[in-house]
């Protein structure tokens, strides 16, 4: 914790740097209605960026559950919890494909925003692009990444295939 303010009898106000966020689920009932919520994900530590596959079985977060932040994954099937990035950077706007089996993540390296994917059963991320901003969205057919970057701040698709920028 640090000192932010001391008044005149010397008494000191103190901040701690860590704060906890978590992702929330509930169950949509029929007769029942919305359950209470509860933590998507069991392991401590701060839960941000959630997206769910199109398909409803798989739930990525960002977590610095395990010492830093990194992707972690949620089979919604199973309850499978398992981490699919360690990185040494901080993972960043991550995208999951419809079926939920590819997620697409940014990172910042010598000022660029390169994009990188990773199967949703982990290893080793490759890189798809070199400088492609914060990633928004995924086309349902898989085949583009929309993200936004650049001066001006302006909204791009990326074909994967190609490798295809395109000003949107």
């Amino acid at each position: 914790a640090l000192p932010i303010s001391i008044d005149g009898n010397g008494d000191a106000v103190f901040a701690s740097p860590h704060y906890n966020v978590r992702i929330l689920e509930t169950m949509l009932s029929g007769n029942s209605g919305i359950q209470p919520p509860h933590a998507a994900f069991s392991g401590a530590g701060s839960y941000v960026m959630p997206r769910l596959s199109r398909d409803g079985t798989t739930l990525i977060g960002l977590s610095d559950r395990s010492g830093q932040v990194d992707i972690w994954l949620k089979d919604l099937r199973t309850g499978e919890e398992r981490s699919i990035t360690a990185t040494s950077e901080i993972e960043r706007s991550p995208q999951i494909s419809d079926d939920g089996g590819t997620v697409f993540f940014g990172m910042r390296e010598d000022g660029l925003y390169p994009m990188y994917k990773v199967t949703a059963r982990g290893g080793r991320p490759e890189k798809v692009c070199a400088d492609c901003g914060a990633l928004s969205d995924i086309s349902p057919d898989g085949q583009y990444v929309l993200y936004h970057g650049g001066e001006p701040w302006s909204a791009y698709s990326f074909q994967i295939t190609s490798g295809r920028k395109t000003l949107i």
